[in-house]
């Protein structure tokens, strides 16, 4: 990955116990699965975006955070 961060396409960003609680409440009320919970609450505070191509699970988020496929960056 360190190839994409140096040209500023990835972002690492690191899970605290805060971002953890944050993704277990997003996680009870929207029905995501935590580590989906956990990638939205991390992209969201590093004003990321998700690219994945499951993007069924993640329209229940879609307000929250931009989600996109590969197939459309």
């Amino acid at each position: 990955l360190e190839p994409y961060e140096k040209l500023d396409k990835v972002r690492i960003v690191i899970a605290d116990n805060k971002d953890w609680e944050e993704a277990k409440r997003m996680r009870e009320r929207t029905g995501l699965h935590l580590k989906d919970s956990v990638h939205t609450v991390l992209a969201r505070k590093s004003k990321s975006i998700i690219v994945t191509w499951n993007l069924k699970d993640f329209r229940k988020v879609e307000k929250e955070v931009e989600v996109r496929s590969p197939k459309n960056l």
